[in-house]
């Protein structure tokens, strides 16, 4: 590490660093020429940074372009992304900590999400002229191809010329000039084409792939006494299940079982199977593995959901019955500097249109409105007599917290929320749907209404006033606080009288 940091600071790659608002740590990894890399954590700053989208090559376009060529040379750049310097505002971001101290870059360092993108955006203007005619160009690593060896040399001053004039510096060591075949990005390649190299990971890939096809999961018969083990699938279009044997530690499947739900009888079977099962032996245990579980969710997940949309209204139906009557509700709240109020629209079964304004005489937030409303209607509906209501509000929030889709994490809002719960336990059915506030115009306006004018306006919608909120609210708590001697007393009387410090 040390010595890593030694070599950056002659380099002046890094500069020491005292006050830094971004702090990274750091990993030391070995190179494949035994060389060590000091590598920077920049996870949190990489989350933080947008996604550069500069497209990188296709590496097999690019082995496929470099191939047919007679003569070529694989060039590689200098510590390439260190030849990028960084803004000058930017640099204290990349901060890191060393047992030395604090430093942060000046060049762009490896470790950046958009580093390689960024580079590949300087070389391929760079070398604009040539990419795709005597060059090839992935990031760092370049290769300068030449269809005649007579062209080479023109085609190597050509690309030095350029690297000079924009003092791009090579690694001399990773060089290869001149040569008939070579390694570009993992591939060899030739004037004859790509070589490809049966090596000994290609015959450990291959003898797997053997072993796995000969020994294929078979069906198993199972004991007349054995006990077996059921795994279930369940989704809304089918069902699934796998059963299972257990065969010298290892789970073989014995039978698969997949019906499909074609029609609403199929529904209507359902209760009456839970009633047959309960009278075999069949025992439900919890199982830690899951392998079995695995192919039974496989089989219901893939299976054709050709009736999908039917059983969601079959579902629908069973959920409604037929003779119930739907109350409809309509609320929302509005809060200003005039005041806070809600607005309320009851619809009945026999489409009776019930209107209502409420005056909070106290200071409430649009949120707090908008549970007053809906704590408001669920008191009338049921001194109207209704039990299945629909709820329609145009607050996504205080929707999502209803349906339990959300937390309340505010104390108020969680007081506000375990209240509406308790009251929603005197009705059979309740459904909250959020809508757009240019579908919920009507109590938008009765809100707004009883939030500017009072309750002895002459109007014919009776607004009545809320003097306090539904829900207790916490208790306020006032503590003296004493002044004592402070050690900036001598130096305020000096400003104020003159009067100089002891």
């Amino acid at each position: 590490m040390q010595k890593e940091v030694e070599r950056l600071l002659q380099a002046g790659a890094i500069r020491e660093l005292h006050y830094s608002t971004w702090l990274s740590n750091t990993v030391v990894m070995k190179k494949k020429n035994g060389k060590w890399r000091v590598c920077v954590d920049f996870t949190n700053l990489n989350q933080a940074c947008p996604k550069d989208s500069f497209p990188l090559p296709k590496i097999d376009q690019l082995v496929d372009a470099t191939t047919r060529h007679n003569r070529m040379s694989f060039l590689d750049a200098f510590q390439g992304y260190h030849q990028i310097a960084l803004s000058t505002e930017d640099r204290e971001k990349t901060a890191f900590i060393t047992p030395l101290g604090i430093y942060c870059y000046k060049v762009m360092p490896f470790s950046l999400k958009n580093a390689g993108a960024t580079y590949q955006r300087m070389v391929t203007k760079m070398f604009k002229d040539q990419i795709g005619r005597t060059m090839e160009i992935y990031i760092d690593d370049m290769v300068v191809k030449s269809k005649l060896s007579q062209n080479h040399l023109e085609d190597l001053m050509e690309t030095f010329r350029t690297l000079r004039l924009h003092k791009l510096r090579l690694n001399a060591s990773k060089c290869v000039f001149r040569v008939s075949f070579g390694k570009f990005l993992g591939f060899m390649v030739s004037h004859r084409g790509t070589t490809f190299k049966w090596d000994d990971s290609c015959v450990a890939a291959f003898e797997d792939l053997k072993r796995y096809l000969s020994s294929p999961l078979l069906l198993s018969n199972p004991a007349p006494v054995e006990p077996l083990i059921l795994y279930l699938a369940v989704f809304e279009w089918a069902v699934s299940a796998i059963l299972i044997r257990i065969k010298d530690t290892v789970q073989c499947p014995i039978i698969r079982c997949k019906p499909c739900f074609k029609s609403s009888t199929s529904l209507a079977w359902i209760s009456k199977w839970g009633a047959k099962i309960g009278a075999l032996d069949v025992k439900y245990l919890p199982k830690t593995a899951i392998k079995g579980q695995v192919l039974a969710d496989f089989v219901a997940e893939f299976t054709p959901a050709l009736e999908h949309k039917e059983l969601n209204a079959i579902a629908f139906q069973e959920d409604s019955p037929e003779n119930s009557e739907w109350w409809k509700i309509h609320t929302d709240g509005a809060s200003n500097a005039k005041g806070s109020g809600t607005g309320v629209v009851i619809i009945t079964p026999d489409e009776t249109v019930i209107e209502q304004s409420i005056q909070l005489d106290f200071k409430a937030s649009n949120n707090k409105a908008e549970y007053e409303a809906v704590l408001a209607r669920l008191n009338s509906a049921k001194t109207l007599g209704a039990k299945n209501l629909i709820i329609h509000c145009d607050s996504l929030l205080i929707a999502s917290q209803i349906n339990g889709e959300n937390m309340a994490r505010d104390e108020c809002m969680a007081a506000y929320l375990l209240k509406v719960q308790q009251n929603m336990t005197n009705f059979n059915t309740i459904r909250v749907e959020q809508i757009g506030r240019n579908l919920n115009n009507h109590v938008d306006a009765l809100a707004t209404l009883a939030s500017v004018l009072s309750a002895d306006s002459k109007w014919f919608i009776p607004i009545k006033t809320l003097a306090a909120p539904s829900i207790a609210l916490p208790t306020c708590h006032i503590y003296t606080i004493t002044v004592g001697p402070c050690w900036m007393d001598p130096y305020v009387l000096y400003l104020k009288e003159g009067i100089l410090p002891e």
